[in-house]
């Protein structure tokens, strides 16, 4: 929950002197993979990505009240901020990533840090600055998680639905279908099949993620305790 929990664990990972490899699950999301996969490599190039704007969002209050089930998770960004920069730094290295502003909606008397958290992030790349923001919220009423991808010199938009395992080309205000997924799994079970496949790869390897992980994590708690 804070950058000294997570330093004490890097501290135990190393006297223990094993690999730990973390489970960012919604990084192996079947639309992440196949926009990784099939568009960056064949459609388009990262560098040209000028923008992002993901949006994690759960319907965890009822009639102003934080449902049971959220009181374990810490808050919306802390639950859905590391969600959101796993799939972000999929196309973006989190070397590059800096954040450059943070909101944070912190209720009085509450046992959850956040209900909603809006990150602003910029980066440089061969062709400029980008911008991105990512936004957290326990209070839309909405199960709905989306990262909208924009492009330089056009404007295209590519849409990473999350929640419908689906990839949307935007041009001109006309949706296209590029992708979805068909194997009648369930979303949170496509993306755990796919974050022990790269378990798997890591052991084989004798490797693992922690590392990054850490720089990941280190934009999270920089965010959550973000000041002016």
């Amino acid at each position: 929950m804070t950058q000294e929990d997570f330093d004490l664990f890097a501290r135990k990972r190393q006297e223990y002197a094993g690999h730990c490899t973390l489970a960012l699950h919604a990084a192996f999301g079947v639309e992440v993979e196949w926009f990784c996969g099939e568009w960056i490599h064949h459609k388009a190039d990262a560098d040209d990505l000028t923008s992002f704007v993901a949006e994690f969002y759960d319907p965890y209050f009822d009639d102003g009240q934080l449902q049971q089930r959220a009181t374990s998770l810490g808050g919306s960004w802390m639950d859905s901020g590391i969600n959101a920069l796993s799939v972000v730094c999929r196309l973006i290295s989190p070397d590059d990533l800096a954040v450059s502003d943070s909101r944070m909606t912190r209720p009085k008397e509450s046992v959850c840090l956040e209900i909603q958290g809006s990150v602003d992030f910029k980066w440089s790349q061969s062709r400029g600055r980008g911008t991105g923001v990512i936004k957290t919220s326990w209070t839309t009423g909405r199960d709905q998680k989306l990262t909208t991808l924009g492009f330089d010199s056009d404007d295209r938009k590519i849409i990473l639905d999350h929640s419908a395992q689906q990839v949307i080309l935007r041009e001109q205000e006309q949706d296209q279908l590029l992708f979805s997924c068909s194997n009648g799994l369930p979303r949170l079970t496509n993306h755990y099949v796919g974050a022990f496949r790269n378990l798997a790869l890591q052991m084989q390897a004798g490797t693992d993620n922690f590392s990054y992980c850490q720089k990941l994590h280190r934009l999270l708690y920089q965010a959550e305790n973000w000041t002016t």
